[in-house]
């Protein structure tokens, strides 16, 4: 799918493997600014699932990202055919293990509102692709949002050696890529005086798909910043405002 040459836009290049298929798999993204910046890259580890799912799961993270980050309009680059044959229309999707992914993505794409999907070939997607062997060599998520020099030099921490998990393609198996996107903040400490947001101590915003109202947005991009770091099976985890200086603390607590 071509977009018009005026559709000035954030690119989202994603990508997806396994080594087995079904196997270890992982997931690369990195997004663009209009000017071609990097502004978020990512690569996540995914346990046992199938090349598709991992396709699936990237572009699903992908859009979560733009969506929270208001990364708009999206130009989303692929080179799986298969699914943007099935995002623009042209394929159906007959696996019942990949329709919750479509219909996730589908459901991110409408509230994104100004999405264009294109197929790419391999050797423009190197990017999305490195993030994705990354993340299936390290067992663990890989990468950072661009310019945060401290994630940049963190390694990243080992995945328990029973991280794989069933993959989607069998019947009545789900599986779920992390981070997942329902989870609630409670702030553990209070913000300064000049917080837009006022945080106390005692208060929590759950998250169910997008950014809870009222929330400070600096809060929030710290918030979202230790769920993206995040390894798979985390319960709970601790937060800080990202805004310099604010003292707003908040431990993150995972529904299921």
């Amino acid at each position: 799918m071509t977009p018009p040459r005026d559709f000035i836009a954030y690119v989202l290049y994603t990508d997806g493997g396994s080594r087995g298929n079904p196997g270890p798999a992982g997931a690369g993204l990195a997004i663009n600014d209009p000017a071609g910046r990097c502004v978020y890259e990512a690569g996540l580890f995914l346990g046992r699932a199938t090349n598709n799912v991992a396709e699936y799961a990237g572009l699903v993270a992908g859009l979560k990202v733009a969506l929270e980050q208001g990364y708009r309009p999206l130009l989303v680059r692929s080179d799986s055919e298969l699914m943007v044959r099935q995002l623009t229309g042209r394929y159906r999707v007959k696996n019942a293990g990949l329709k919750p992914y479509y219909e996730q993505a589908r459901g991110l794409i409408a509230q994104l509102g100004q999405v264009r999907v294109e197929h790419i070939r391999r050797e423009k997607n190197v990017r999305a692709d490195e993030l994705a062997n990354k993340a299936m060599d390290a067992k663990a998520h890989v990468g950072m949002a661009a310019g945060d020099a401290s994630a940049q030099d963190a390694p990243p921490a080992e995945a328990p050696a029973d991280a794989e998990r069933p993959a989607l393609s069998e019947p009545g198996v789900s599986l779920k890529p992390w981070p997942p996107d329902r989870f609630t903040a409670t702030a553990s400490a209070d913000s300064d005086e000049t917080c837009p947001g006022v945080i106390s101590a005692g208060g929590s915003w759950p998250f169910e798909g997008t950014t809870p109202p009222g929330l400070c947005v600096h809060a929030a991009a710290g918030i979202l910043r230790a769920v993206y770091e995040s390894k798979p099976g985390s319960a709970a985890l601790p937060a800080q405002c990202a805004r310099p200086g604010c003292k707003a603390r908040f431990i993150v607590h995972f529904d299921g």
